[in-house]
C-alpha cells in the first residue's frame, strides 16, 4: 500500500483525535472514581445504596481560586427513604479530586429538588418544601438554596420564594 502525503496527514490528524478524545476521557474518569469511591463509602454508613438516577453533575470555579471544582448533587436509598446530598469536589496536584466538603440536603418529608445550578462562585439548588399535613408526593413551599464554597467551607443560604431567609455553615 503506498501512501501519500494527505493519507499520512489523515491518519496523523486521525490518531490525534483519537489520543485527544483518549486523554479527555481519561480526566473524567478521574473525577469519577473519586466521586464513586466517596458516594460508595457514604452509601456503607448510611446502609443503603446510591440511588444512581439522581446524581447530577456541575463543574465551575467555585472558590475563586482559578481552578474548577466539581458539585455532585447525590441521592441514597436508605430503607423506604431517598437521601439527599451535595459534595464538592477539588482538583488537586497532578490531575486528582479530593472531597473539599459535603452537605445532607434532607430526605423524604423536607424538600423535592426541582432544579440544580452550577456556576461560578455558587451552587443553586431549586426545591420545593413540604408544609404542614401536605401529602409526600405535593411538596409546595418554593425555596432555592444557594451553597458557597470558602476555605473548604460550604456556606449554605435558604431563601423561601416569600422571602424569609436563613444562612448556615457546613
Amino acid at each position: 500500500m503506498k501512501l501519500t502525503f494527505v493519507s499520512l496527514i489523515s491518519l496523523l490528524a486521525v490518531g490525534a483525535i483519537a489520543f485527544s478524545l483518549t486523554v479527555s476521557a481519561d480526566r473524567d474518569r478521574s473525577h469519577a472514581t473519586a466521586v464513586d469511591r466517596h458516594i460508595e463509602q457514604q452509601a456503607t454508613s448510611w446502609g443503603g445504596a446510591e440511588a444512581r438516577k439522581l446524581r447530577q453533575f456541575g463543574e465551575a470555579d467555585l472558590d475563586r481560586d482559578g481552578k474548577p471544582e466539581i458539585a455532585v448533587l447525590y441521592g441514597l436509598s436508605c430503607g423506604n427513604d431517598t437521601v439527599m446530598f451535595l459534595a464538592v469536589f477539588d482538583k488537586m496536584y497532578m490531575g486528582s479530586w479530593q472531597l473539599v466538603n459535603q452537605v445532607y440536603l434532607g430526605g423524604r418529608g423536607l424538600r423535592h429538588i426541582d432544579e440544580f445550578v452550577v456556576e461560578p462562585e455558587a451552587i443553586r439548588i431549586h426545591a420545593r418544601e413540604f408544609q404542614g399535613a401536605e401529602p409526600m408526593c405535593a411538596p409546595s413551599r418554593e425555596v432555592v438554596i444557594t451553597v458557597t464554597v470558602t476555605h473548604g467551607l460550604l456556606q449554605i443560604s435558604r431563601v423561601e420564594a416569600q422571602g424569609s431567609a436563613k444562612t448556615w455553615i457546613e
